[in-house]
């Protein structure tokens, strides 16, 4: 159970959006989730929204809402490997518009595990350009090394 509205040209990449959602909430804007195991997780019995042109880079959300979690990650934000994976022990992750695209100090993650010095832990980004989804049922096949490739023809715009 759970549920996931994914955005136009999101989720590409091997498991890019593997157990989003699952048993938990998720909102993905389009073009975002992009690279491998970009949203791994991502909302995994929690809730996440992620805005569009986001979470693209190896493991950049990996993990974040996990397990009774909350994170809103702003529009264009988290656009590297493993740029905002270190927040997904945080109860609760608010990145904003336009940050955490590159690893540093003054950014969300120093690291994969070590947290840098933004807050991210006030005020949630808004998600004004966030459009709903219809999604048919996916035709799925299990291709190499037990990955799934699902094709999603049919998704239009919600009315």
């Amino acid at each position: 159970d759970g549920s996931a509205v994914i955005g136009e040209n999101s989720c590409n990449g091997t498991s890019a959006c593997k157990w989003v959602g699952r048993g938990g909430t998720a909102v993905i804007g389009s073009s975002s989730c992009i690279g491998d195991l970009s949203c791994d997780n991502a909302g995994l019995q929690g809730d996440i929204t992620i805005g569009n042109n986001s979470c693209a880079g190896e493991y950049a959300c990996d993990g974040l809402a996990s397990y009774s979690k909350l994170a809103r990650v702003g529009h264009n934000s988290c656009n590297c490997d493993n740029c905002c994976s270190c927040q997904s022990e945080q109860a609760a992750v608010y990145i904003p518009d336009n940050s955490c695209n590159t690893p540093g100090a003054d950014e969300c993650c120093i690291d994969s595990s070590i947290k840098g010095s933004l807050d991210t832990t006030t005020a949630p980004p808004s998600f004004d350009q966030i459009i709903d989804y219809i999604l048919p049922a996916p035709v799925c096949s299990i291709i190499v090394d037990d990955n799934v490739k699902c094709d999603f023809t049919g998704i239009a715009p919600a009315a």
